[in-house]
């Protein structure tokens, strides 16, 4: 059954890896997945409990794909604006490569692509 991100506790996030220094786009394993009613996807990695933060991947139809770190206070603020904006967990998530997931692969090869030209 699917949760609330707010219901996760710090021992359920301490289980992701530690945010690192590398820059291996494609190369992320995704083990956790949110989404909310705004058809708005995050893809994460990584998570730092210290400074509250996450490193992978969002997807929103507003902004496209963004890959970076997101700020777990900056997530729960999206709940407060209502219940189709509060993010989800999902519990069945499988860890996967960022490069597997479709929603991401345009992003991820485009990426790559300009890294090459440099």
């Amino acid at each position: 059954m699917d949760r609330k991100l707010c219901e996760l506790g710090l021992e359920e996030l301490c289980k992701l890896p530690g945010i690192s220094n590398r820059n291996w786009i494609g190369e992320e394993k995704i083990y956790l997945h949110l989404r909310n009613s705004k058809k708005m996807h995050w893809y994460f990695a990584e998570y730092d409990s210290d400074w509250r933060k996450f490193f992978g991947f969002s997807d929103s139809p507003g902004e496209g794909v963004q890959w970076g770190q997101f700020y777990m206070d900056d997530l729960l603020g999206y709940g407060k604006k209502g219940s189709s904006w509060e993010l989800i967990v999902e519990c069945d998530w499988k860890p996967v490569y960022s490069k597997e997931i479709p929603a991401l692969q345009g992003y991820i090869r485009l990426m790559l692509s300009m890294a090459d030209t440099l």
